[in-house]
């Protein structure tokens, strides 16, 4: 089994590292990138709303790899799965979601009705009439 050994020259202020089983040097400032990997046209594609990356979606990603010649329909590949699995999660996931904003919305209506209710309870307990009214009473002039 090959040993990682770091040496440091003299010449050089970087460490090097060497693979016995590769017996070659690699620098290693090489492995850091700078740049963001993107696809090619990505810009294009954006700018055309267009997924920025072609392998997303369309006819070589959606439909089968292949047909039956009886027209029976093919089993859809591992990734088919995994991609209608995602949007079933999405899916439920959206409508748990409206499902609580309903819930919301109507319970927000609910607590103003209810506070409505209780201030005119109130208005009703506390505005009474000051004066008898003559009519009213049971003392015959």
């Amino acid at each position: 089994m090959a040993t990682l050994a770091t040496v440091a020259f003299s010449s050089c202020r970087s460490a090097q590292t060497w693979t016995g089983s590769i017996s070659c040097w690699v620098n290693r400032v090489q492995k850091y990138h700078t740049t963001q990997p993107t696809c090619v046209g990505s810009k294009w594609r954006k700018a055309n709303a267009l997924t920025p990356n072609y392998t997303a979606c369309g006819p070589l990603t959606d439909l089968p790899d292949f047909t039956y010649k009886d027209g029976s329909p093919a089993p859809p590949g591992p990734n088919k799965v995994k991609k209608f699995l995602k949007h079933r999660a999405f899916a439920e996931r959206i409508i748990e979601l409206t499902g609580q904003i309903d819930h919301a919305v109507e319970r927000h209506e609910r607590l103003a009705k209810e506070k409505e209710e209780k201030e005119a309870r109130i208005l009703q307990r506390k505005l009474k009439p000051k004066t008898v009214d003559i009519n009213k009473s049971k003392v015959k002039l």
